[in-house]
Order: C-alpha cells, then structure tokens, then sequence
C-alpha cells in the first residue's frame, strides 16, 4: 500500500495540518504510528513511524517556531509480516493524543476535546472511525477521571481550601511523599502562590503547561 505525501519536502505546515497528515496516514493504513523523539532534540523534531513489524513508513517534521517542515516521508507501507505474539503492539495514535491533550493546554473543555478535534482534523466519519483513535480519547479520559478524583480529595480536610490542601499536604508527605511533587502557600486566606500537583505522572502531561 502506498499513500501519497500531503505536501511537498520542506514545505511548511501549521501544527494542526502536520498532525492530521500523520493521522490520515494512520488511518488510511489501518495502522497506529509510534513517535519516536531525539532526546536532545526535545519537541525540535518529530518523526511518526508506522508500528507495524518492519514497516519503514513514516512522517517527520521539524519544528520552527509555529510551523511543521516536512522533512522525512515514507508512503508505502509494508503489513505483511506475521505478528509476534510475545512483543507489545501499539494500541493507540499517539498523534491524536497529542492533538487532544494541546486542545485542553489551549484552555478547551476536556468534554469537548473529541467532538472539537475531529472537526479540525476532518475526522467527521464515526462508523468508519478506526479502534486505536478511540483507544487515544478513552485513556486520557480515564486519567483524567482518576486524576480529578484525587484533586478533589484535597479539600475535603477544611472549610478553608487552603487549610485543607496544607492538612492534606502533611498526609501525603507521611504516607507517599513521592506523589507530592510541588506545594507553596504564603498565606491561608491570600495566597501569594499556590502551585500543587498530586497525581500520577501521565495526568500531569495532560495538566501541565
């Protein structure tokens, strides 16, 4: 199977554009991509690899300022190889993740991160909507879910917000000081800084700016 490019090599593409070239690659393969990151390239430079077993299929872009270069693209798509049963496969487009997790960063509403990133995306087909979009939207929902419900444990130890987050604060600190990764108040009325996070460490990817 081959797909055609979306744009010609080193032509430039805001941020919304380059992530629905890769995930109508993934779709139109039946295929999840897996990110793979430099580590001292950081976000610079992205490259998408189909994960399917020895596909060399893949997109890449590097980054300037605001906009995608395409740089890297590989259409044709091998899926013929039989799977291993004993490797871990991905289930999930990382590329919508990201998609989804920026919308709420930009200050959307996490209810209607779906519904608003299928539209910018063109993704307007739900019967035909492949397993591992869906797969990307479940598992941020439910980190979400799991890391609201342990925010809104924080104030159930005072009337006073703040009293309350400072008694849970000396909790954490005995029982899983681990989890406790940053808390400051100067005051308990007038708070000059209050900055708290207690949560696992994928619910702060998506919470994070």
């Amino acid at each position: 199977m081959h797909i055609d490019a979306p744009c010609e090599l080193k032509e430039r593409l805001s941020y919304i554009d380059a992530m629905k070239a890769v995930i109508d690659n993934e779709c139109h393969a039946g295929c999840p991509y897996q990110l793979k990151k430099n580590p001292n390239l950081g976000e610079t430079k992205l490259k998408f690899r189909c994960s399917a077993d020895k596909c060399e299929a893949c997109i890449s872009f590097l980054k300037d300022d605001e906009e995608y270069i395409l740089t890297e693209y590989n259409g044709t798509h091998n899926h013929n190889q039989i799977k291993d049963e004993t490797k871990k496969y991905h289930t999930l487009s990382q590329c919508y993740r990201r998609v989804l997790i920026n919308f709420i960063k930009q200050g959307g509403d996490p209810k209607m991160a779906q519904i608003e990133c299928d539209k910018k995306l063109d993704l307007d087909d739900p019967l035909n909507r492949p397993s591992f979009l869906n797969a990307s939207s479940d598992q941020m929902k439910t980190i979400q879910e799991k890391g609201n419900k342990k925010i809104k444990g924080i104030q159930k130890y005072d009337d006073n917000q703040f009293k309350s987050t400072q008694l849970f604060k000396g909790i954490k600190e005995q029982e899983s000081p681990k989890d406790l990764i940053y808390f400051d108040v100067d005051n308990y009325n007038k708070p000059k800084k209050l900055i708290f996070y207690y949560a696992s460490f994928k619910f702060l990817d998506i919470i994070k700016i």
